[in-house]
């Protein structure tokens, strides 16, 4: 059988917690078994149009001038705010045949629809990995979303970031780092969006930009809104003071960033104490986030004690007046390995098992 050719947006081969230098390592280490080719016909950079190894210049010179596209394009581009590098490159790759699987979610939370509609309703689009990384809580959600109706609640630790900082913060059972050293541990991880260098930084970042992008492309995704309801993650903007940001380090046990979503006609969202955040409401939907105690709400339970990047998120399900339980999905939520994982998931899902070339 034939092998999938593939093309790489986004490489730094001096950077093993690049996506990029990831997906190219995992793909060579197992293309016969994932019947990809074992290099990219191509490789695209920062700096231009590259050969298959990353380095050389490609002798096309532009991605425009390909007269072959390959059957996938995996795009592991360093996430913005509006996406549209992503956006740009995604909807070329598109146009050109190809199956599009990315992580990047600036483009995903601003196209949202436009990306839907050009891939065919995703059929050749994955981005599991833009919410949860390779915890693949979208995918896994599905089932238990399928009776909007049932669902009491879901809250959400989605940013493996904040995780990471809250745990190594925690007073849980282990010597706790100072707010310094757990903010320059995660930015030494590659954990921390490119530009974010210090703690103030680091967690306006990852909480203002991140949190409810993500959000907003699980809502859209989970089959909660009505058809053709899609919310704008710019709803879910909000702004962070310093002094919140350094009451929460300081008290790390009372104080996760926690996400949750609301159905508006049962009114039971508890008094956590928000500290920060945002309270939306859009159609039927009541979203909430911002630091809070998940102490105080049994459901929220485990999100509490996550280890290293783990990320989680808790559905609760039930009648008002009864419980039909909560169902926590937790797993890996950053990282070069859990995240292409997550991505050559999507790979296997879209094209290797649909399709024979």
């Amino acid at each position: 059988m034939s092998k999938f050719s593939w093309g790489l947006m986004g490489y730094s081969p001096e950077n093993p917690n690049n996506i990029g230098h990831e997906i190219t390592t995992q793909i060579e280490n197992s293309h016969e078994r994932l019947q990809l080719e074992r290099m990219p016909r191509w490789v695209l950079r920062s700096s231009g149009l590259m050969a298959p190894d990353g380095v050389t210049p490609h002798q096309t010179g532009e991605l425009e001038q390909m007269a072959e596209f390959p059957d996938v394009v995996f795009v592991a581009l360093p996430s913005s705010d509006d996406g549209e590098p992503a956006y740009s490159l995604i909807m070329q790759s598109l146009e050109k045949g190809a199956t599009v699987i990315t992580c990047e979610k600036g483009a995903l939370a601003n196209r949202f629809q436009d990306l839907k509609e050009a891939s065919g309703n995703f059929e050749r689009l994955g981005f599991n990995a833009t919410v949860g990384g390779g915890a693949k809580p979208m995918e896994k959600a599905k089932a238990d979303l399928r009776d909007p109706d049932n669902v009491k609640a879901i809250h959400m630790k989605p940013n493996a970031t904040l995780n990471f900082i809250s745990g190594r913060l925690s007073t849980d059972g282990q010597e706790p780092a100072s707010p310094e050293v757990a903010v320059k541990e995660a930015i030494e991880k590659g954990l921390a969006e490119p530009g974010s260098h210090d703690i103030l930084s680091v967690i306006h970042t990852e909480a203002e930009g991140d949190i409810p992008k993500k959000l907003a492309i699980f809502l859209n995704q989970s089959g909660l809104l009505e058809p053709n309801d899609y919310i704008d993650w710019h709803e879910l903007a909000f702004k962070l003071t310093d002094k919140q940001i350094r009451t929460a380090l300081e008290n790390p046990d009372t104080h996760h960033f926690i996400s949750s979503i609301y159905p508006t006609d049962r009114g039971e969202v508890p008094d956590v104490g928000r500290l920060g955040g945002f309270d939306v409401t859009h159609g039927r939907w009541r979203l909430v986030g911002g630091f809070i105690d998940p102490r105080k709400v049994q459901s929220m339970q485990a999100l509490i004690n996550l280890s290293g990047t783990d990320s989680c998120i808790v559905i609760s399900l039930g009648p008002p007046d009864s419980s039909d339980g909560d169902y926590p999905i937790p797993g890996p939520g950053a990282g070069p390995g859990p995240t292409v994982n997550a991505m050559l998931d999507d790979f296997i899902h879209l094209v290797r098992n649909k399709k024979t070339i």
